[in-house]
């Protein structure tokens, strides 16, 4: 009985006894028969779900797909069902703005710090491009400075007020302070938000100070990010 070492392809006819990771011996007088006695490890499988090529080189599946380590992806954006991801916007006001008492208004933007699929419009309307879950967030600086007021601060969505979404702050005269909160909220593609407000007296303001003492910036009278989360 001759054993011989076997490296790359093996083409087998007839019978082959593996007893270990190296050698291969070929009995004379066994047939139809294939025994592994110590296997190497098992290979690497490929995906089990289904992909299809819909072109451009994108491939697409329907079934679920689980994910363990990083995942680097290229290209101009990610998308679920044809909706890209993660759109976001920041702007801000460098200008004081005031509403007559009783008399709901919204605020309004005149700085664009940073935008990718959210773009603003006619000075308030935050408009978003797809359908998803919006995280609304902004802070306002209110400045008391004709006496004690109420000022109430709900979203607007496409031009309505949203249910549940107001507060109201209230201070007395020559007093100031920061209205700061967020909505996660609902939209669809082409929707647009706003921040509307509202003063009980008039006495009340969004305050900006473009020229502040000392080493310290410029702060607008409203600031407010929305980002895309789902």
């Amino acid at each position: 009985m001759q054993s011989n070492s076997v490296n790359g392809q093996l083409d087998i006819s007839n019978i082959i006894v593996i007893t270990d990771e190296r050698q291969v011996i070929v009995p004379q007088a066994v047939t139809n028969v294939i025994e592994v006695n110590n296997p190497g490890p098992q290979g690497p499988t490929g995906p089990s779900a289904p992909f299809t090529n819909v072109g451009g080189g994108i491939w697409a599946t329907t079934s679920s797909i689980q994910i363990t380590g990083s995942l680097s992806i290229t290209g101009s954006g990610f998308y679920v069902n044809g909706n890209r991801q993660f759109n976001y916007g920041a702007f801000s006001s460098t200008q004081t703005q005031t509403l007559a008492a009783v008399t709901s208004g919204s605020m309004t933007f005149n700085t664009i710090d940073v935008i990718d699929g959210i773009t603003l419009s006619n000075n308030s309307r935050l408009v978003v491009p797809n359908a998803g879950i919006y995280n609304i967030q902004f802070s306002s600086q209110l400045d008391f400075y004709a006496g004690a007021d109420d000022v109430y601060i709900w979203l607007k969505k496409n031009g309505s007020n949203v249910s549940n979404s107001a507060t109201v702050v209230s201070l007395q005269n020559n007093s100031k302070a920061v209205a700061a909160w967020n909505w996660v909220y609902p939209l669809n593609a082409n929707d647009y938000v706003e921040i509307a407000w509202q003063t009980a007296q008039a006495h009340a303001r969004l305050l900006a100070n473009t020229s502040p003492s000392g080493n310290v910036p410029a702060i607008p009278s409203v600031i407010v990010t929305v980002t895309q989360v789902a």
